[in-house]
Formats: structure tokens, C-alpha cells, sequence
């Protein structure tokens, strides 16, 4: 996976609204936070012109994330909120200039669309994190934090408490996922997630019981659960479960779906759409430990970094071979020269 430049301070970022409406209140704090950061921040010309469920018509939202990813002023696009509507102008986005010139961007629930598309179709890390409007006054320090540390090319680890559900073990792939409804909506698209030895991550709002269940069954139906090699379940916010219902915890519908594949499992990570919402980097490996008392995610540096310098070493170390080959040289010759001179 390719990882796009850390921030500096005096980079541009964009705020863009590809989904739900917005009111320009919402932005705000975290634009507050963003300057603090030492960025520049901009806003897309159309976020602001909805009159209905949308931030603006289609049309006009395409522009604002198209015109984001072509400028090479701007460094990071930050969703600035979910709802719906991401997957209405997937198709039509040219992403040339994106795979040419990677460049962060951040954001969940219905911005899964985007990480799960990046991803499959250019292999490039995106950042499951507050947005523009999550980023507020009731977010936590640790949720904020994580994410600057993310853009700005810190090392990122996370460790958290154990929780009785968990299923302990150890697992080591890239990391995939977001919403589960918007994953469930992808199975079959060309934005579904390339499911292969990644570890899984899911969060979930405002859903009936029955209806997580069902998506749930879908995904082991398709094979999903053979292939991941691990799960970390986020929040899980304002579900419901009228009666009669199902009558038992999310957490065991859960694992009666995938206890049987045998991969660790993770419940209650602070993700998702709750105040703690902490940074997580979609299509970068990780190294997840599940503990019996606690958990802790280790995200690996990036693979072409690694490979640059282990390059590096074996050309360093031809180097000092080759200077001692010469030197040898020049002791023999020395030696013979002298014996006959």
C-alpha cells in the first residue's frame, strides 16, 4: 500500500461534504482545531447549498471532491460529515491525478465508500477518522490527537482495556472496513473491499438488530469471514431491538457468526460514531494482540519505506565489501611490488 505525505505546518487542507448536508456552524471547532495545527484550511464551494438530505445536488458535489483531489495545493481532504450519498457520485470520480499525487483523506460512515474504493482500486492508505463536524466540543483529546499524529507521520498505536467477549489471540494483516451497512451495500461493486488475509474493522448506528444480523449472515454467505484474519468491532451506537426482538447482545450475534473461522476478535474499540473516535489507517498492516486484560494495535511502517531501506542496506554494505576487495588488492600488489623492486 502507498501512503501519501505527512502534513506539515503551512500545508492547505480541504473540507468537502460528499454526503450529507452541513450547515457552516458545524465546521466551526475543527477548523479551529486545524489552524491550531498550523494549517491552512479551505472549504469546497458547493458544501453549503443543500435543501434537502444532501450537502448539494450530485453534480455539484462530484465538483467539490473532484476539484480536491486535482489540486496539487491541497495536501488532505476531511470529509466534512457522513449521512448518505458517497456512493451516488463514486463512479463518475477520475482519481488519475489521486493515484498520481496520493494525498490524505480522512473521514467515516458513509465516507467508507471512499476508503473502501481507494483501496481496492489503487492500494492507497486513507484515514478512518473525525471529521469536520465530529470534530467538536464533546470529542475526546485522545480521539483529536490521533488524528493529527496520523497526518503528520507520527507513529500510530493504540492500546486499549480487554473486554470479557473478546476472543483472544494474535493476528497480522492490513486493515480494511468502516460502516457495516455501507460495507454490506458494496459486496458486488467495484468499491467492494479486497477481503484477502485483511483484518476487519466495523461500526454500526441506528440499525435494528435483525438487519445487523442479516448483513452479517450475507457476508458469511459470501465467503467474507474465510478469508480475514482478524476482527475489531467498533462502536456500536443507538441500535435497536423492538419486540420481540432478538433477546440476546450485538456481541453474541457476532460471534455466532464468525467464533467458528477462528480469528481474534475485539469488542468496544473507541471507533466510530461515538465522542472517543479514534484515528485508524485503512490499507496500512497492523500487528493486533488480543489479551486477556488488554488489546493493543500496532500499525508497521509503510511496506515501500521498509523496502527502500533494506535496499539501502544491501547497497551500503556492497560498498564496504567492494572498498575491502580493492584494499586486499592493494595489499598483495604492495607486498609483491616491494619483492621485486
Amino acid at each position: 500500500m502507498r501512503r501519501p505525505e505527512p502534513l506539515k505546518a503551512g500545508d492547505t487542507i480541504r473540507i468537502i461534504a460528499p454526503a450529507g448536508r452541513l450547515n457552516p456552524a458545524d465546521l466551526e471547532f475543527s477548523m479551529k482545531i486545524f489552524a491550531g495545527w498550523g494549517l491552512s484550511v479551505e472549504l469546497g464551494r458547493n458544501m453549503f447549498k443543500s435543501g434537502n438530505m444532501f450537502s448539494a445536488a450530485d453534480a455539484e458535489r462530484l465538483t467539490d471532491l473532484q476539484d480536491a483531489i486535482d489540486d496539487k495545493n491541497v495536501k488532505a481532504i476531511i470529509c466534512g460529515r457522513g449521512g448518505y450519498g458517497t456512493n451516488r457520485i463514486i463512479d463518475k470520480v477520475d482519481f488519475s491525478t489521486f493515484e498520481l499525487m496520493p494525498k490524505w483523506l480522512v473521514g467515516f460512515s458513509d465516507i467508507t465508500v471512499l476508503h473502501s474504493h481507494i483501496q481496492r482500486n489503487f492500494g492507497i492508505e486513507t484515514i478512518h477518522g473525525p471529521m469536520g463536524k465530529t470534530i467538536n466540543t464533546e470529542s475526546t483529546e485522545e480521539s483529536i490527537e490521533s488524528l493529527r499524529r496520523v497526518l503528520f507521520g507520527e507513529s500510530v498505536q493504540i492500546k486499549i482495556n480487554g473486554d470479557a467477549g473478546n476472543i483472544p489471540g494474535r493476528a497480522k494483516g492490513i486493515l480494511t472496513g468502516g460502516n457495516l451497512s455501507i460495507l454490506y451495500s458494496l459486496i458486488g461493486t467495484p468499491s467492494e473491499p479486497d477481503w484477502e488475509g485483511r483484518i476487519l474493522f466495523i461500526e454500526e448506528i441506528g440499525e435494528y438488530h435483525y438487519h445487523f444480523d442479516r448483513m452479517l449472515v450475507a457476508m458469511k454467505r459470501a465467503g467474507i469471514f474465510t478469508k480475514v484474519q482478524g476482527l475489531i468491532v467498533g462502536h456500536l451506537t443507538n441500535m435497536k431491538d423492538p419486540e420481540p426482538g432478538m433477546q440476546r447482545m450485538l456481541s453474541e450475534t457476532i460471534l455466532e457468526h464468525v467464533s467458528e473461522f477462528g480469528f481474534p476478535v475485539v469488542f468496544n474499540f473507541p471507533a466510530g460514531h461515538e465522542k472517543d473516535n479514534r484515528a485508524l489507517v485503512i490499507g496500512r498492516e497492523l500487528d493486533m494482540v488480543v489479551g486477556e486484560k488488554d488489546v493493543e494495535l500496532i500499525f508497521f511502517e509503510d511496506e515501500e519505506i521498509a523496502e527502500q531501506g533494506f535496499s539501502l542496506r544491501r547497497m551500503v554494505i556492497a560498498g564496504i565489501v567492494m572498498v575491502g576487495f580493492f584494499v586486499v588488492l592493494w595489499v598483495i600488489y604492495s607486498m609483491v611490488l616491494k619483492k621485486y623492486l
